[in-house]
């Protein structure tokens, strides 16, 4: 019985690290469109400073930088005023990010596994 139990959760396991083997760069794609998804800035405003929080926290998991975008998605989805839709495109974008921490946490990257253990910690919404 525990040879059968273990037996099934390699299958498991081999089926979910090959299906996450060829989704490299999905985690990044999907955090894009979460920002493509904002609305546009208030009328009078050229400038969306949740857009440019998002772009700033985009370009720091681009260099690796996994603790301080993930920290700044954070803090930005405390932010009291987000609308319905800047939220639920931050919810999104960090939804990308932690998948693409998990991935890569597996794979050995030890500074996403840094910036899962600051989500960790760090209060949520």
């Amino acid at each position: 019985m525990k040879a059968m139990c273990w037996m099934v959760a390699g299958v498991f396991l081999g089926c979910g690290l090959g299906a996450g083997c060829g989704r490299s760069g999905r985690g990044t794609s999907d955090f894009e469109k979460a920002i493509k998804s904002l609305p546009p800035p208030p009328s009078g405003q050229t400038q969306d400073p949740v857009k440019e929080a998002m772009s700033q926290a985009l370009a720091a998991v681009q260099q690796q930088e996994y603790v301080q975008g993930a920290v700044s998605l954070q803090t930005l989805r405390s932010t009291p005023n987000l609308s319905g839709d800047q939220l639920t495109a931050v919810q999104d974008a960090m939804a990308a990010l932690q998948m693409q921490l998990v991935e890569q946490a597996a794979a050995g990257d030890p500074k996403a596994q840094q910036a899962l253990d600051v989500l960790r910690v760090m209060p949520r919404r």
